[in-house]
């Protein structure tokens, strides 16, 4: 990790003009809810629900229509962006992304040798490979061809074309981060008129107590994907390592559908997991060999991620640095084994112009196919 911190790059996204706003301000919050965040800092979801034996973990709260409606927080964010090592090119969200296939579609940029059937001969290449060899073919073969091209000189188009993106927000849903949850509604609903337009899709998971759920599978009608983040209610325990696995299985789907489609993961979260894939009910007192059980998971599926060519972008809050270290360390390792991107989320500012592309996806490339 120091390796790669050493060189990366420090970007603020704070237009100048927004120097005047005014810090996050945290609201008054019920005994209850302040005693989970309490635990979830401590790493526990409170001693006396422990020393319970008849103590029963919260489940999802199904139906959501059945919850009580939260009225939707600030539109913006104020973003810093940290930049990690990179295995291929990552797009931008405002700016249409460009896909290189054989597919007969879009522009003819260049060509390639055919593995198997070509589905479009580029006839000039095919030319140009076949040209040295005409003297030679025309002494060896009675032919009255004036140009003898053989099996070998046969070089398929590329094609270039806009690709639509498929983008699912896995989003934190413990106590900590539940305000800044809220304040996704709007960035997602940002994103409509390039979703309608584009054909982009956008799909929605949240994680809390046990397990992650998908809300809404990726789909280009955004008010009802905000529609199911207002029903949210917000739990101690954060299931990080089930978020990306159910995130990577959806996209999985995505693509298996449409191989066309550009697909992102999008995770918010501070980075405190407390609870591992296997779903089963935490100890009461977690040591290092736990926490270490839950690194690892994220790990393997971050990796997951990457091989699965998913590209990952992790935002995380910056006063979650008041929790420890270790917070940041797992939220910068799902960018670092994804080979995604790191962006740390100061207060609120202008999150919506980010994700629209402007400065949001540093657009580079690497010699990974």
């Amino acid at each position: 990790m120091s390796e790669q911190e050493d060189a990366s790059e420090s970007l603020s996204f704070l237009p100048s003009e927004q120097a005047s706003v005014e810090p996050f301000e945290e609201s008054s919050e019920s005994e209850t809810q302040s005693q989970e965040f309490e635990g979830e800092i401590m790493g526990f979801d409170g001693a006396p629900d422990f020393l319970d034996k008849n103590y029963e973990p919260k489940k999802w709260r199904e139906p959501l229509e059945n919850l009580e409606k939260i009225a939707e927080a600030a539109n913006v964010f104020k973003l810093g962006h940290k930049q990690v090592a990179a295995h291929r090119s990552t797009p931008a969200l405002g700016k249409r992304i460009r896909k290189q296939g054989t597919a007969i579609k879009g522009k003819y940029i260049t060509y390639k040798m055919p593995k198997e059937k070509a589905s479009s001969i580029a006839l000039d290449a095919s030319i140009r490979a076949a040209a040295p060899y005409q003297k030679a073919r025309a002494c060896s073969e009675k032919s009255n061809l004036a140009l003898k091209i053989d099996i070998q000189d046969v070089r398929e188009k590329i094609y270039e074309y806009q690709a639509p993106l498929s983008i699912v927000f896995v989003l934190d849903a413990s106590g900590s981060m539940f305000r800044m949850l809220k304040q996704m509604k709007t960035v997602i609903m940002s994103l409509h008129d390039d979703a309608y337009q584009n054909r982009d899709k956008v799909g929605l998971i949240v994680f809390q107590g046990y397990e992650a759920v998908v809300l809404q599978y990726p789909t280009v009608n955004l008010p009802a994907v905000v529609e199911k983040l207002s029903f949210v209610q917000s739990d101690s325990w954060t299931p990080l390592a089930s978020g990306l696995q159910r995130g990577l299985e959806v996209l999985k789907t995505e693509v298996k559908r449409n191989k066309d489609i550009i697909p992102i993961l999008v995770v918010l979260t501070d980075g405190g997991a407390n609870v591992p894939i296997s779903q089963n009910a935490p100890p009461a007192f977690h040591n290092s060999q736990y926490y270490n059980q839950l690194e690892e998971e994220i790990k393997e599926v971050s990796e997951e991620l990457r091989e699965g060519h998913v590209f990952t972008i992790v935002l995380w809050p910056e006063n979650a640095k008041m929790r420890g270290p270790r917070h940041r360390r797992i939220a910068e390792a799902i960018a670092d084994y994804s080979g995604g991107d790191f962006f740390v989320i100061k207060s609120t500012a202008e999150i919506t112009d980010l994700i629209h592309g402007r400065e949001f996806f540093e657009t580079y490339t690497t010699g990974r196919p």
